[in-house]
């Protein structure tokens, strides 16, 4: 009865489904995708965090390998479903991975393929549905198989309370809020050479839903009042021609340093090199970036979100 329209199973996923009791250590975290930016930094995070723990843990990529694909590989054993096309024998091989591999945890990161499988997995495995982002169609994928559902995690006190709305009154309970983390000692400072401050950073999605289009007027306002402060930009960047040109009509374009995408020690790196961090996102779901440049002893100027940036930042 728990098999989706159109939907048959063979014997290898049937069997699977309840008869096997999963590694109480064995962890696996299914993801759409190991790509740079938050999301792909907590769920590597996620990863080692867990296998420094002594837990087995397994990475399941169902839409693209990503950014951060090969370094996900040297660290944990990856299953690769991103060549093949979206249909719906593609959530029955998800399925067939997951019954195979039999994690006692399964954490879907967003992961929409493996939310329409759980009803073919084995019934001792326990799905742990992560939410990032205030977007309500994550809250949709995430609540539509609610019964299969063990727990749903937010990050942040806003975030839990939207999930809740799209859950029923008796599954509340199964909500937890858990902020997100990184390993610190990747970003503490140390003494770096070459850093001649007053500089700034900004680290993320280089596109409007971060606020990277007030980066020029920040920059100006800024630079009158800190002469010789130089601005960092890390990340993807769909919008970087139209900020050089703006940029470049301030007359601030030799005080800018695009640095593109940027792996994860890079970043430590970059951030040690810098005195503030400028976060003016207009959407955020945590804000991993705050916290790794905190530990780097960077000072974090960010759009207050009420329930997410002031999680983190209080003043």
């Amino acid at each position: 009865s728990a098999v989706l329209p159109g939907m048959t199973l063979r014997p290898h996923v049937s069997d699977a489904l309840r008869t096997t009791e999963p590694s109480a250590r064995r962890l696996m975290l299914a993801v759409t995708s190991i790509m740079s930016g938050g999301i792909g930094s907590y769920a590597l995070n996620l990863c080692a965090a867990f296998a420094s723990q002594g837990w087995e843990v397994h990475l399941l990529v169902t839409n693209e390998r990503g950014n951060l694909f090969d370094e996900a590989c040297r660290s944990f054993q990856v299953h690769d479903l991103s060549d093949q096309p979206l249909s719906m024998c593609k959530a029955r091989r998800a399925a067939i991975v997951v019954n195979r591999v039999l994690p006692r945890i399964l954490l879907l990161n967003h992961c929409s393929l493996l939310h329409y499988a759980l009803p073919l997995l084995n019934a001792n495995v326990r799905p742990v549905a992560v939410v990032h982002s205030d977007d309500p169609r994550f809250y949709r994928t995430a609540t539509m198989f609610a019964g299969w559902i063990f727990r749903w995690v937010a990050p942040t006190s806003k975030l839990a309370r939207l999930l809740s709305n799209h859950v029923g009154r008796f599954q509340q309970h199964r909500i937890r809020l858990v902020p997100h983390g990184t390993d610190a000692r990747r970003y503490m400072r140390s003494d770096v050479p070459g850093h001649r401050g007053p500089v700034m950073t900004f680290v993320g999605f280089v596109d409007t839903n971060k606020g990277v289009d007030l980066l020029p007027e920040i920059m100006q306002i800024v630079a009158k009042a800190v002469p010789g402060i130089m601005l960092n930009i890390v990340g993807d960047w769909p919008v970087r021609t139209r900020l050089e040109q703006d940029f470049r009509q301030r007359g601030l374009i030799d005080q800018c340093r695009f640095m593109g995408q940027q792996s994860t020690e890079e970043v430590g790196n970059t951030l040690n090199q810098s005195d503030v961090l400028i976060h003016p996102t207009r959407i955020e779901g945590f804000g991993l970036t705050i916290i790794e440049a905190m530990a780097a002893g960077v000072v974090p100027v960010t759009t207050r979100l009420k329930g997410i940036t002031d999680d983190i930042v209080e003043d």
